[in-house]
């Protein structure tokens, strides 16, 4: 009993971080994007300032 227990224990840990692993994942990215994102407005912004010159 109590190895199963042990065992079940385990399976759910494992659960627990696939799904942290996996949030962290996605939160990096969608970060990552909107830096890449604001990165080309800001050069956008930019390339308008020079031109206005």
């Amino acid at each position: 009993m109590s190895g199963n227990t042990e065992g079940i224990i385990g399976v759910l840990c494992a659960i627990a971080l696939a799904c942290i692993a996996t949030f962290s994942l996605t939160q990096y990215l969608q970060i990552s994007r909107e830096l890449e994102q604001t990165q080309l407005e800001y050069r956008g912004y930019q390339e308008g300032v020079k031109d206005s010159r």
